[in-house]
């Protein structure tokens, strides 16, 4: 049966964990459980399918692994748009969104999902108010933990502010 043993090097404990033969996890059952993390994935008309279903995958797969392993899930995935509703992809595939949050985003990860036009300067999807609550829910203290995008949707990142002085890769 492998085991991962894990060694707290201020106290000397140790904890044995991994799965047993019948893959039945083996994890101290005394885990003090983390807190959440809201991870907030904004999706603007003509959205890509893939730049905002991905991610949302990714995070519910580890939501699914801490379940079998008997921990509570650590992620909360809202999709939100301004105004919330309905958003058409540039596939045409509609996606059920939230309004933006305008509150309880400290710890939080903001993803911006690439969209079809968002690196055109004169891009209606990408608006005045959309860009402020971007660059709101990056900076101050009550900013986000974590703000990342996929695709085209490092533009709205540029147009915030949030890349200002920074490299990035995209």
């Amino acid at each position: 049966t492998p085991l991962l043993d894990v060694s707290d090097s201020d106290d000397g404990k140790s904890a044995k964990m991994g799965h047993t033969q019948d893959s039945t996890p083996n994890f101290p059952l005394t885990s003090v459980p983390a807190a959440t993390i809201d991870v907030w994935l904004l999706v603007l008309p003509g959205f890509a399918i893939l730049d905002a279903t991905g991610p949302a995958q990714v995070f519910s797969t580890a939501n699914d692994e801490a379940r079998d392993a008997r921990l509570p899930p650590p992620y909360i995935i809202h999709m939100v748009s301004p105004g919330g509703g309905l958003v058409m992809s540039a596939a045409g595939v509609s996606l059920m969104t939230e309004p933006l949050p305008t509150d309880g985003l400290a710890g939080s990860t903001l993803i911006m999902v690439g969209a079809r036009g968002m690196e055109n300067r004169n891009s209606p999807v990408i608006t005045p108010d959309i860009v402020r609550w971007v660059a709101a829910a990056g900076s101050g203290g009550k900013a986000v933990a974590r703000c990342c995008s996929v695709c085209t949707g490092a533009f709205l990142l540029a147009r915030s502010g949030l890349l200002d002085g920074r490299r990035a890769v995209t």
